[in-house]
C-alpha cells in the first residue's frame, strides 16, 4: 500500500491575506497602464514607419498633412493605444469589475454634479495657470502643443469630437471604470486619489498632469456620490467642450479680448456652479459618502503605499513619469 505525501497546508493571516489582494490589484491595476504605455509606443513606431512610407512629415506641426486629416488620423491612433487594449483586458480578464457603473440617479442631482463640476474645474484651471506661470518663471520651457482648431466648421466638429466627446467616454471608461473599479475594495479615499494621481501622470506633460490630477479628484467622487460613471462623463466632456468652443472663438478676436472673454466665461460658471453647490451641500450634508478609511487592517496611507509599490504600478508610474520629463 503507498501513501502519498499530502502537500502542506499554508495558513494566512487576515494581514497577510489583505496585503496580498493590494500587492495582486497594484499589480493588475499596473499592468493595465503598462499595456497602454505599450501600446502607445507600438503605435507610434507604425506611425512613424506609416509616415516614412507615405512621405508626411512628423516633425512639422499637423505631420504636413490638413487640419482634417490630422485630427482623422489622431483619433485613430488615440483609438487603438487606448480603446483596443482596455478592451481586450476587459474581454479576457477573470476579474468581475463593474467599468460602467450607472445607477439610476435623479436629474437634479445630475445636473448638480456637472454644474458644480464645473465650478471646481474652473478653480482647478486657475491653479494649474498659477503652477504653470511659476514653473516659467523658474525657466521651466513650455510643451510644444500643436494648434489643432481652425476658422472652419468641420475643424470646430472634429475638434468637439475628438477633444470633448472621445475622451470623455473612452477616458472615464479606463480611470474612473476600469483603474478606480480596480482600486476600490482598499477604500474609496486611496481609489478616489490614487486614480486621480494616475489619470494626472498618464497625460504626460507637466502642463496637464496637475489639472488632471485635481480634476480626477472631483470625477472620481461623483462616482463614489452617484455610483454612476454618466457625471463623471458628462463633466469631463462640458469641460472640455468649454475649452474647445473657447480656442476656437478665440480664433476671431484679439489676444486681449480672448483672455478677457476666457475670464469671463469662468466667472460665469463659477458663479452658477457655487450657486447650485452650495444649497446642495446645505441640504444633503449629512447623507454624503464618507471617504473613509474602510474596513482594513492597514491605514489609507499604508494602502495606498502598497498598491503604488506593487511591481507592474511602479513600472507603469516610472513610465509615465519619464514619458512625461520626455515631452
Amino acid at each position: 500500500m503507498y501513501s502519498m505525501e499530502q502537500p502542506p497546508v499554508i495558513f494566512e493571516s487576515p494581514w497577510q491575506q489583505e496585503h496580498r489582494k493590494l500587492k495582486k490589484d497594484g499589480n493588475f491595476t499596473g499592468g493595465l497602464l503598462l499595456a497602454l504605455l505599450v501600446a502607445e509606443l507600438l503605435v507610434s513606431v507604425g506611425l512613424m514607419i506609416f509616415a516614412s512610407l507615405n512621405g508626411w512629415n512628423l516633425s512639422a506641426e499637423g505631420y504636413g498633412l490638413g487640419n482634417t486629416a490630422y485630427m482623422i488620423v489622431n483619433m485613430g491612433v488615440y483609438i487603438l493605444f487606448l480603446v483596443v487594449p482596455t478592451a481586450l483586458i476587459t474581454l479576457f480578464s477573470r476579474r468581475r469589475i463593474d467599468v460602467f457603473p450607472a445607477r439610476k440617479i435623479k436629474k437634479s442631482l445630475l445636473v448638480t454634479c456637472v454644474v458644480g463640476g464645473m465650478a471646481l474645474a474652473v478653480l482647478s484651471n486657475m491653479i494649474t495657470g498659477w503652477f504653470v506661470t511659476g514653473m516659467e518663471f523658474l525657466g521651466v520651457p513650455l510643451p510644444d502643443f500643436p494648434e489643432t482648431v481652425e476658422p472652419t466648421v468641420v475643424s470646430l466638429l472634429l475638434n468637439i469630437l475628438a477633444t470633448a466627446v472621445l475622451p470623455a467616454f473612452v477616458e472615464e471608461w479606463i480611470f474612473r471604470g476600469f483603474v478606480f473599479g480596480s482600486l476600490r475594495a482598499h477604500g474609496d479615499g486611496v481609489a478616489v486619489v490614487l486614480s486621480s494621481l494616475l489619470f494626472g501622470l498618464f497625460h504626460g506633460n507637466w502642463v496637464q498632469i496637475p489639472f488632471a490630477f485635481m480634476i480626477g479628484l472631483v470625477l472620481a467622487y461623483l462616482v463614489v456620490l452617484t455610483d454612476s460613471i454618466w457625471p463623471s462623463v458628462l463633466l469631463h466632456g462640458v469641460n472640455n467642450l468649454m475649452s474647445v468652443l473657447l480656442s476656437f472663438m478665440g480664433l476671431y478676436v484679439s489676444t486681449e479680448t480672448a483672455n478677457v472673454m476666457t475670464t469671463t466665461v469662468f466667472l460665469i460658471v463659477s458663479a452658477i456652479g457655487v450657486a447650485a453647490l452650495v444649497p446642495f451641500l446645505v441640504h444633503h450634508k449629512r447623507a454624503l459618502p464618507p471617504i473613509g478609511n474602510g474596513v482594513s487592517l492597514f491605514t489609507p496611507g499604508q494602502r495606498f503605499s502598497k498598491l503604488l509599490t506593487a511591481p507592474a504600478m511602479l513600472i507603469a508610474v516610472i513610465g509615465m513619469l519619464l514619458l512625461s520629463m520626455a515631452v
